[in-house]
């Protein structure tokens, strides 16, 4: 690493990818599929309980930024998060797989908190852990490098958080052990992988946030603000043009991406008739083919600016996937085609999107003169959150419309049709608009480099008025 990076404080800073990849990829593609078939709920009411769980992501998120960003102690103001989420995510995850026998009045209403709590925790680690990577990395290749350092560690979260899951939990039936208490050791032990991730993460870290400079003898103790302030900070920040367009894109991505996720099982179980083993094998090749598009990535985002690296993925998926939709994927061959193809973008967003993500921070900087990484990050996450819980709950509905039953073994030509557009047709659709939406991103390499001198000539006094009409575009 470049820049002053230490190679401990970058593996350090990746390896809490396995809280961030973790715990997000197995309960998005995984809650749904185990309210239906193993809690036996209809998939309205799993929609419902997955969509109003996964909003407390975003209830949380919007105070949680503002805490964080204002946060002092010796312990810094990130990490103590960090922390507190090495015990809560497992334990509340693992409550949320565990199997009740009840009324489905009470089923609902425990699950939903379960969920609720479990999206909590996730909430109070994600955002603290992804402002994090922005006051750690201040160079434009030094954020991908370090957020590609951490796709390392989030292809091997995906490994366990999708690959395995299915293929445990059969296994352990096999060794005579009941579907509903497989659920509950795998998600147990997984839980607790987590965590042990996230500790190794806190540790690894120490000392490297900007707050222990700050808070050094002789050194002044920023003022802190109410926490109701939050939202004069979230209007300041789409008052930004560059932070606008990026909310955008990703409302429309984390649509194709809920859309993909949770539905791939639907697919490939009740359109497909594939087995637990079959499901697997296509996560593992998912997982393969994102460790070697890592590198790809990488490359291209260095040698042609983040912005377009990720537009080419976006718009590769985006035309391949309605491809797919209209010549049709009636086997097991051309749906991991279809899925190695939408991987392309699927690792290229997670891997460069919050590196985008921190050139806001300059932006904000330059603008109100302010560097509010909480802030920033709890904003994206919340558009993100709510574009999820929409899709989840659009999920939900599409499927009782077309009259899905988890209970049949063979669904309706309507329910087969249903199920290939929320796999495919949608995701394809949302990803050419999120790429519409991105191609508009003002701040280049170019532009980065122009606003960070122009930051330092503020701060000297030096006149800047030459740089203005450039700025303009980024505000």
């Amino acid at each position: 690493m470049k820049k002053g990076i230490s190679l401990r404080l970058s593996l350090g800073y990746a390896v809490g990818a396995v809280g961030e990849a973790g715990f997000y990829q197995f309960v998005t593609a995984f809650q749904l599929v185990f309210l239906t078939g193993v809690v036996k709920l209809s998939p309205g009411l799993a929609g419902t309980i997955t969509s109003l769980t996964i909003l407390m992501d975003a209830v949380c998120s919007v105070l949680i930024g503002k805490f964080s960003d204002q946060l002092r102690g010796r312990f810094g103001r990130r990490r103590p998060f960090i922390l507190f989420a090495v015990f809560s995510i497992p334990i509340t995850m693992t409550l949320s797989f565990t199997t009740i026998h009840q009324s489905t009045a009470v089923m609902f209403v425990y699950y939903t908190i379960m969920g609720a709590l479990a999206w909590t925790a996730y909430a109070a680690f994600y955002i603290p852990y992804t402002a994090l990577g922005g006051e750690v990395a201040t160079d434009y290749n030094d954020r991908i490098r370090i957020r590609s350092l951490n796709r390392i560690f989030n292809i091997i979260a995906n490994f366990f958080a999708t690959v395995l899951p299915l293929t445990v939990i059969q296994f352990l039936m096999g060794m005579g052990i009941g579907e509903t208490s497989g659920w509950f050791y795998f998600t147990l032990v997984f839980g607790v992988s987590i965590g042990l991730g996230l500790f190794i993460c806190w540790w690894m870290t120490r000392g490297s946030e900007p707050c222990a400079v700050e808070t050094a003898p002789g050194k002044e103790v920023p003022k802190k603000e109410s926490l109701l302030l939050v939202f004069r900070d979230f209007w300041q920040l789409l008052r930004i043009k560059s932070m606008t367009i990026l909310i955008s894109a990703k409302v429309m991505f984390m649509v194709a991406f809920t859309f993909y996720t949770s539905g791939q099982v639907f697919f490939m179980q009740y359109r497909l008739g594939l087995s637990g083993e079959k499901i697997s094998a296509v996560y593992l090749i998912s997982v393969i083919a994102s460790a070697v598009y890592t590198p790809v990535i990488s490359w291209m985002a260095m040698k042609l600016g983040k912005q377009q690296a990720v537009i080419i993925s976006i718009c590769v998926s985006g035309v391949f996937g309605m491809g797919f939709y209209a010549a049709g994927i009636h086997n097991y061959f051309t749906a991991v085609l279809y899925v190695i193809v939408f991987m392309f973008v699927q690792s290229s967003y997670w891997q460069i999107s919050n590196a985008i993500f921190y050139d806001i921070t300059e932006v904000d900087e330059y603008v109100y003169g302010s560097r509010r990484e909480g802030g920033i990050a709890a904003l994206q996450s919340i558009a993100g959150t709510l574009a999820a819980a929409l899709g989840l709950q659009l999920i939900g509905f599409f499927l009782n419309a077309a009259g899905f039953d988890a209970n049949l073994a063979v669904q309706s030509g309507r329910a087969m049709t249903e199920l290939s557009r929320i796999f495919v047709l949608y995701p394809s659709i949302a990803l050419i608009l999120s790429a519409a939406l991105l191609y508009t991103y003002p701040v280049s390499r170019r532009r980065f480099i122009m606003l960070q001198n122009v930051i330092e000539m503020k701060k000297q006094g030096e006149d800047y008025s030459a740089y203005e009409e450039e700025l303009n575009k980024l505000i």
